[in-house]
């Protein structure tokens, strides 16, 4: 989008004097600059809105002036209680754009509603801005609901989230949390027990959403400690980096209260049956779980055996809603372990919402198609979705089938993975 579309959809708004709502999801690399921005804010003045969204993507052009010039427009709206605003990839956007937002968020003093996602890659945002910014976001007495994204701020630490911290214990009406902490590589296992330390003590808390990575082992225990904690924790995604699998599933047990939990599992090659069985048996401990999700992307180790073993060991799960697998990519997964995977699925009669992707996986089309069909008559299935890709029916899997082979070897030499399939079910 251009300077020149921006102008028209500012003033066409300016003749929307009875509008509420609204939405605006701009065009990846969008060409408008600062000064777009500040006729586009002024095109808002005299409206009387009270949710406003603004998504920017890829903005390169769009700096500290541009939000400088974007929030005295919407100043004027004094009606505002919902704003949504989002800086993906803005990279001209520094700690000068938090101030500029910390200096404005309190003139809106109906604002219940506060939605910020910063997605910047790595520009020069700091421990600095976060501080501005929490300084207006501790002065929104009438909010209700927050969510706050931090993707890619390389040069924030666990200062930040100590100030969020703080920030967050100041308002007394919080009803719903959700906080997204990816590629921040300076934020440590003591900035996430510091945050989670902090969440436990906002008493009028219902709903918590929370989305970080785990780097290492460093202070596991305590984190999930903290997390099992939180009695409004509704949402748990967790995306793995760390090699320490086995005191992870073990943590893991811990949060037998949780509802959602979303687990990220990409281009690890060092995820087998066993550490699948290990994965399944904690899951089993979940008894409150009613909707989970399992990406294990281009997990170049998971086998026939491995999809068995975890669908098994999922049949224990009799709450459970909502199913997500998502293994693309799986080259070691043949027809044999996908319908296996199926036969425990038959067996989960509660789930009412299926997703399974298996795309580039070595499956063929009338397997895959039949066992659709069969998992499609589940009694109360009423979502159901399915990707795939097939490989033609003279595909030679021979190989394999001879890695699959050989990753039962392993596992039967550690003894770590039971014979008798009745371990593994309930």
């Amino acid at each position: 989008m251009t300077e020149r579309g921006l102008n028209k959809i500012g003033e066409s708004l300016k003749r929307m004097s009875h509008l509420h709502s609204i939405n605006l999801i701009f065009p990846s690399r969008s060409e408008f600059t600062d000064q777009g921005l500040k006729d586009f804010g002024e095109s808002l003045n005299g409206l009387n809105l009270q949710s406003i969204g603004l998504d920017f993507d890829l903005c390169s052009k769009i700096g500290d002036e541009g939000i400088k010039n974007l929030m005295e427009g919407l100043k004027t709206l004094r009606r505002l209680e919902s704003i949504h605003l989002k800086l993906r990839s803005c990279g001209r956007v520094t700690d000068e754009s938090l101030k500029t937002l910390g200096q404005s968020l309190p003139l809106f003093s109906s604002l219940r509603t506060l939605h910020l996602n910063f997605d910047l890659h790595y520009t020069m945002i700091t421990d600095k801005g976060v501080d501005a910014l929490c300084e207006g976001l501790r002065r929104l007495s009438l909010l209700e609901s927050i969510s706050l994204v931090f993707r890619s701020l390389g040069n924030i630490t666990d200062e930040s989230l100590s100030i969020l911290s703080e920030s967050l214990k100041e308002l007394s009406l919080l009803q719903d949390l959700n906080l997204k902490i990816f590629r921040c590589m300076g934020i440590t296992e003591k900035g996430l027990n510091t945050i989670c330390e902090g969440i436990q003590r906002l008493k009028s808390l219902q709903s918590t959403r929370l989305s970080f990575e785990i780097i290492t082992d460093d202070d596991l225990s305590n984190i999930f400690e903290n997390l099992r904690r939180l009695n409004s924790l509704q949402y748990l995604n967790l995306s793995l980096k760390h090699e320490n699998f086995n005191n992870f599933v073990e943590c893991l047990k811990r949060l037998d209260s949780l509802p959602f939990l979303h687990l990220e599992y990409v281009c690890r090659d060092d995820i087998k049956t066993k550490q699948l069985n290990a994965l399944g048996q904690s899951l089993q401990m979940l008894s409150s779980l009613q909707r989970l999700q399992l990406e294990f992307c281009m997990c170049s180790n998971i086998t026939d055996r491995g999809l068995e073993t975890l669908g098994q060991n999922l049949e224990a799960l009799c709450s459970l809603e909502n199913l997500c697998l998502y293994l693309s990519n799986s080259q070691k997964i043949t027809d044999e372990g996908f319908y296996a995977l199926g036969e425990s699925l038959k067996m989960m009669s509660s789930l009412r919402s299926l997703q399974l992707d298996f795309e580039n996986c070595p499956i063929f089309e009338e397997d895959a198609e039949t066992l659709k069909e069969e998992l499609s008559k589940l009694p109360n299935l009423r979502n159901f979705a399915f990707g795939h890709s097939f490989y033609a029916a003279d595909e030679d899997d021979q190989g394999l089938e001879e890695d699959d082979e050989d990753d039962e070897e392993d596992e039967n030499s550690n003894g770590e993975v039971e014979e008798s399939e009745d371990s593994n079910t309930d």
